[in-house]
């Protein structure tokens, strides 16, 4: 019986994959078609991701206990839904994002591909035109270099060190400024949420989907008016409990500067018991 489980769900399995591809557009597309003005379609799909979402979660619930009426029902609604949006995408929004952005943009995309992952296809070669950047990164990061250390409240950093430091940090960090603008997010090796480049500027109301963003507002808005300066949250993603949380930045005047938000993996940290000291420490 366990095989012929293992065997019903793949097909399922693989056609969730097309999750990927819903971040692919959330993450890559929708931060362009946004800076053209072009919101309504993105905002409207973003909707109906994550009823997708939700319906794949549950029909993977309903083969794991095996209830054949709600296998039905929901694989229905999953499979139809998904048809639905590939008929949105062909004949309404890659239309538009064709006929909006430009060449350098399209670039801008392919080059942050590999950040986001493939569903179903990896990618079929570069785009024309299209460079790596290690040339121009080399220059910036000699660039950086040259400039000396950075003067800060503990101490002295190069631009280079700042940059090895946040990406070494144990966390996924993300920092929008005072005008709700994204203006940085840490390239740590294993990131927990996807980020791209083109979140860069992004409007963060325009980062979550549409069923949170009263809360995201909400939450800025009390940063703004100094009444709160954090908000945490906990949530369980592939079965890993992620620590969410939110942090006012203010300068030594009190005046509001932007939001931090700072996720960790927390899983194995929650089931520490006892103690290890550092001398009970060994390279294994």
């Amino acid at each position: 019986m366990k095989n012929r489980e293992v065997v019903s769900l793949q097909p399922l399995r693989n056609l969730s994959r097309v999750e990927t591809h819903y971040r692919r557009k959330e993450n890559q597309l929708f931060p362009y078609l946004e800076k053209h003005g072009i919101t309504a379609p993105p905002q409207v799909m973003w909707g109906v991701h994550d009823d997708i979402r939700a319906l794949s979660k549950q029909t993977t619930e309903a083969f794991e206990g095996r209830n054949l009426s709600a296998i039905l029902e929901n694989g229905k609604k999953f499979t139809k839904a998904i048809t639905d949006m590939i008929f949105k995408e062909e004949h309404i929004l890659f239309p538009i994002s064709l006929d909006a952005l430009d060449e350098s943009e399209w670039i801008d995309i392919r080059k942050g591909e590999n950040d986001i992952g493939y569903a179903f296809e990896g990618p079929a070669g570069e785009w024309p035109g299209e460079t790596d950047g290690s040339e121009v990164s080399r220059e910036s990061s000699n660039a950086g270099e040259e400039a000396g250390r950075l003067e800060l409240d503990t101490g002295r950093l190069t631009l280079n060190q700042i940059n090895l430091l946040l990406k070494t940090l144990p966390v996924d960090v993300t920092f929008v400024d005072e005008n709700d603008r994204v203006q940085y997010f840490s390239a740590g090796k294993e990131r927990i949420f996807p980020r791209s480049p083109g979140i860069i500027g992004r409007n963060v109301q325009n980062c979550h989907p549409p069923k949170s963003l009263d809360v995201v507002n909400r939450i800025v808005g009390e940063f703004k008016a100094g009444t709160k300066s954090t908000a945490d949250f906990w949530i369980r993603v592939q079965g890993r409990l992620i620590y969410i949380r939110y942090f006012a930045v203010r300068d030594e005047n009190d005046a509001f500067k932007g939001t931090l938000e700072v996720s960790q993996d927390i899983t194995d940290i929650s089931s520490i018991e006892g103690e290890r000291r550092l001398l009970d420490w060994q390279d294994t």
